[in-house]
């Protein structure tokens, strides 16, 4: 996010920032799934607490990886396609694409609106940035008490 908003005040070339974006969440990406498939399996079929809960979600994992694997490498972590046993040309296809994506989406994102919000900012000054990042914290703990259920006394 900080390249691409350096890219913005034309301190970094934005198509470089999201050239090595992609290249480094392709290779994080693929050790990730390297991990998974060489230990992944291993650590959560070993007998312990909640064993059997553990060998059903993979039976669970191992069918929907089946079923949309180029998909769930989108939404999940690379070590799960590797813990799944996901076919290397499959993965590193799927992988290629999703850090694409994410690179698009992150770097750019960053080069338009990154700009906007440090200008806000600064126009905020110091006591103003911490005044809004208060306001964030107090609305974030109010939303995970409501859908918690806690109630305030």
């Amino acid at each position: 996010m900080t390249a691409g908003i350096l890219s913005a005040h034309h301190k970094l070339d934005i198509a470089s920032v999201v050239a090595v974006a992609w290249a480094g969440a392709t290779v994080g990406g693929t050790v990730g799934w390297l991990v998974g498939l060489r230990a992944g399996r291993a650590v959560l079929t070993k007998p312990g607490p909640l064993h059997r809960a553990r060998c059903a979600a993979l039976a669970r994992g191992d069918r929907f990886y089946e079923r949309f694997g180029p998909l769930a490498v989108f939404f999940t972590p690379s070590w799960v396609a590797g813990i799944h046993g996901m076919r290397p040309v499959r993965f590193i296809a799927s992988n290629a694409v999703a850090s694409l994506v994410w690179a698009l989406l992150i770097g750019i994102g960053a080069f338009y609106v990154g700009p906007s919000i440090t200008d806000l900012l600064a126009d905020l000054g110091l006591v103003g940035g911490i005044v809004v990042g208060a306001l964030v914290v107090a609305v974030v703990i109010g939303l995970v008490r409501h859908r918690s259920g806690v109630k305030r006394s």
